[in-house]
């Protein structure tokens, strides 16, 4: 028997916090109401299909610092693991509230450890596709990449266009395009040039002429780094 709670409720999916009587949590994750029309019948089965594909990547990935997967019996839902903690987003809003900026030994250390987990993802042929500060768990020091709604094996394209983001790359518009590891490092670097600005840090970076923000943020995904082992090197030579 599971108690169930409301945690957020998105333009595709809707989640609830599961938790057994022994107070295990997990997270199930169902695709929103609203597709459950006529009109919509043609999007609700490209969000099924995509559904799918993220039940069956989530199978393939072994890695402690993304969600594993539980249950997957019904076509609409799926049950995952449940990651405590806070995300990035919410962390660097509370700073703003406190009127504190966040410390360059801090964004370093969120930077290696969210590379760290996203080169895990990479080496198994899979890109996230929707890299934000929403995405990224904060808990003592770890970090941890949710939500792989938008998760494509390398080089696939989109079943959809799902709503894209300020750290979508250009390509995330298009169903024609395929995505590549690339698509991840522009949304990383998105990322890093946030953290750097609200450290008051992106002015110093930038008189350096350090230009690796530039390279990872190029429109054409052929032209920026091409694997984050390539983006670590020349962004933790810049930064540290």
């Amino acid at each position: 028997m599971f108690k169930l709670n409301l945690i957020n409720k998105g333009n595709i999916f809707t989640s609830y916090l599961l938790s057994d009587l022994s107070g295990k949590k997990y997270l199930l994750k169902k695709i929103s109401k609203i597709y459950y029309t006529e009109e919509n019948k043609d999007k609700l089965k490209k969000i099924r299909q995509q559904l799918q594909n993220e039940k069956e990547i989530l199978k393939l990935l072994k890695i402690r610092e993304v969600p594993q997967l539980i249950k997957s019996s019904r076509k609409d839902s799926m049950i995952i693991s449940y990651f405590q903690g806070i995300t990035l987003k919410e962390y660097l809003t509370q700073k703003i509230k406190n009127f504190r900026k966040i410390s360059l030994r801090e964004i370093i250390s969120i930077i290696k450890n969210l590379l760290k987990v996203v080169e895990k993802v990479h080496k198994a042929q899979i890109i996230h596709g929707d890299i934000t500060p929403s995405n990224i768990l904060l808990n003592r020091g770890e970090l941890y990449l949710i939500d792989f709604s938008n998760v494509h094996l390398e080089g696939e394209k989109s079943i959809y266009i799902q709503k894209t983001n300020k750290y979508s790359p250009p390509e995330m518009n298009s169903i024609n395009r395929a995505k590549i590891f690339s698509s991840d490092i522009y949304s990383i670097c998105k990322i890093i040039k946030e953290l750097l600005r609200q450290g008051d840090l992106l002015k110093t970076i930038e008189e350096k002429n350090i230009c690796f923000l530039e390279k990872g943020l190029k429109e054409n995904m052929n032209e920026r780094f091409e694997t984050i082992e390539e983006l670590k090197k020349y962004l933790l030579e810049s930064i540290r």
